[in-house]
């Protein structure tokens, strides 16, 4: 199977009670959902929650970085079992359009299984 195409959304999802912790007073969560169609027909739904004051990323900044990315260039491979699928999460590499003040990008080794 293959990767037939990415939608990304912005969705701002209200929240039942607001609640308060150090960094933030949150009344809503601003979420990035994707959805990835395969070209078999099958699809399914990923959530990123970006968080400024956690990693310094934005949803609008997730949705950039996508754009910037050579999607179709790297997650063009066909994945035909799930050591397929690890080794395509391995090999991507997000554009990277910002600085990285707390190291987290550089923490980031593949997995291994």
């Amino acid at each position: 199977m293959r990767i037939r195409r990415l939608t990304a959304h912005v969705v701002r999802l209200p929240l039942k009670r607001s609640f308060t912790h150090a960094s933030a007073t949150r009344h809503d969560s601003e979420n990035v959902i994707i959805r990835c169609d395969l070209n078999d027909g099958s699809f399914g739904w990923g959530e990123g929650v970006p968080r400024s004051y956690v990693t310094g990323e934005t949803p609008e900044g997730c949705l950039a970085q996508l754009v910037a990315t050579p999607l179709a260039e790297q997650l063009s491979a066909a994945c035909n079992a799930w050591p397929d699928v690890i080794r395509l999460c391995e090999q991507f590499r997000p554009a990277l359009d910002r600085a990285d003040p707390r190291g987290w990008l550089r923490q980031c080794a593949p997995l291994r299984y």
